[in-house]
């Protein structure tokens, strides 16, 4: 053997398998972009589904979150007209006062009740403790359904309408905003960033 059919049989060796390593490469690479394509085609059609799913949920929760502190508006309204110390009116308005606020307070619970899926924990709790205090109130100034409250019982209902019931709505209130994304913790978010930017 010589060097000459030494060196030969090397280059030839050397260019075939280069050879071969491009054929295989570009298999793999046709493969594997194949495969790529049809996972990033799975991957888009999920990701756009999941998208839609959570648009859809957002928007459900948001609707949700709108009805039920338009029904607490309403029910705090309610009560507020039912338990106000000066009353206009005689027995007839005072009767219409208090089948106001027991309609306004079932629509608002059974909404919270039909609907609490969409609210987080701290939330529900919370709407938990206002029906709680709604009921005392109830108890407190309607001992009977044909009995009217007296002074004592008018008054104690009052007090515990504005002690217990509104701080527990105006958490409730904060909650709903931070929730939608709107209302004091927004706004402040929004500042600190908006300042944070400016430097």
């Amino acid at each position: 053997m010589n060097w000459h059919n030494v060196l030969s049989s090397l280059i030839g060796a050397i260019a075939g398998s280069g050879l071969v390593g491009v054929i295989l490469q570009a298999y793999l690479s046709r493969r594997f972009s194949e495969n790529l394509e049809r996972l990033k085609t799975t991957l888009s059609a999920e990701l756009f589904e999941h998208q839609t799913r959570f648009a859809w949920l957002h928007n459900e929760r948001s609707k949700c979150l709108v009805r039920l502190s338009r029904l607490l508006s309403t029910v705090d309204k309610a009560f507020t007209d039912m338990l106000r110390p000066i009353q206009q009116g005689g027995v007839e308005s005072m009767k219409a006062n208090i089948q106001n606020a027991s309609k306004a307070a079932n629509a608002f619970f059974d909404f919270y009740d039909r609907n609490r899926v969409f609210f987080d924990g701290e939330l529900v709790q919370r709407l938990r403790r206002l029906e709680e205090e709604y009921r005392r109130v109830w108890a407190t100034f309607v001992p009977h359904a044909d009995l009217f409250p007296i002074g004592a019982e008018w008054a104690e209902a009052w007090k515990k309408l504005g002690a217990d019931v509104a701080p527990l709505r105006s958490q409730i209130e904060q909650k709903v905003q931070e929730m939608l994304g709107v209302g004091g913790s927004a706004l402040s978010k929004s500042k600190i960033e908006s300042a944070s930017l400016k430097k």
